[in-house]
């Protein structure tokens, strides 16, 4: 390349080998540095947030505890974005963003510790009443027991006192109807007697109707003032007999006393 030399007073000296930088290639040289320099100004860092760590911890806490400790977590994560946000070496708009959601994972933080403590309080307050209630339910069952021991007791006792009760009550009864059957079995036996006698007494008034009564072996002695009786003393006399027939009956029924004197009709009848 030839460059040619100027003096001072603008005269050429000599074709001399030399470099030169022309001034255009200085100033684009200038305008690539002064870029470089302006990008590096303005470029921010890059925010180190993930959303879903802090929404997934709180869903996965079961206890008041490990809830209380997300939130404590929460509100850490909240402190760093806000320090972020004021150093100014992060974006702006993507600060604010990550601090929105921080917030509001602290509010779901807070109120998931304080709907597990309410939870954790009704439980146990529930199992102190459930235990309560099965004390008393204890409580009521052994009052019970001794309560059906007392009413058993009594009911016992009250079914003895029926049974013997009932008991003589069936006692009486058999000696009532002892009495009954002994009552009506005389009054058959006296009917029996008194009508065999009154029909006797009636045979005798009128010997000729019968055969005198010796296959009955009755012996009967016939006065004259026993022929003259009427129906109605023939009556009177059949059950005076009968009632001394009756008296004199042995303890077997099979004998009559020896003699049954009838004074009113003079008549004696011997067996």
């Amino acid at each position: 390349m030839k460059v040619s030399t100027y003096t001072a007073s603008g005269l050429v000296t000599g074709n001399l080998p030399s470099m030169s930088v022309s001034t255009n290639s200085l100033s684009s040289i200038s305008k690539v540095t002064q870029r470089t320099t302006g990008r590096n100004k303005n470029q921010k860092k890059q925010l180190n947030y993930n959303p879903r760590e802090m929404s997934a911890a709180i869903l996965r806490a079961k206890k008041s505890q490990s809830a209380g400790r997300v939130l404590m977590q929460t509100k850490s994560k909240l402190s760093n974005l806000m320090k972020c946000k004021a150093s100014g070496q992060y974006n702006d708009a993507e600060v604010n963003v990550a601090i929105a959601h921080a917030k509001k994972m602290v509010q779901c933080a807070q109120m998931k510790t304080q709907n597990l403590r309410q939870e954790e309080r009704a439980k146990k307050k529930f199992e102190n009443e459930a235990k309560a209630d099965l004390r008393q339910e204890k409580n009521e069952e052994k009052a019970r027991a001794a309560r059906k021991e007392r009413a058993q007791e009594q009911k016992s006792g009250l079914a003895r006192m029926q049974r013997i009760q009932k008991q003589k009550s069936q006692k009486r009864e058999l000696v009532r109807k002892k009495k009954f059957h002994r009552s009506e079995e005389q009054s058959k036996v006296n009917e029996a007697d008194f009508n065999y006698l009154k029909q006797q007494l009636r045979n005798l008034r009128n010997p000729y109707s019968s055969s005198g009564g010796a296959s009955t072996g009755v012996t009967l002695d016939l006065s004259a003032e026993a022929a003259q009786l009427t129906d109605a003393q023939i009556e009177q006399q059949a059950q005076q007999i009968a009632n001394e027939m009756n008296a004199g009956t042995t303890a077997t029924g099979s004998s009559f006393s020896q003699e049954a004197a009838v004074a009113a009709g003079g008549i004696n009848i011997v067996v």
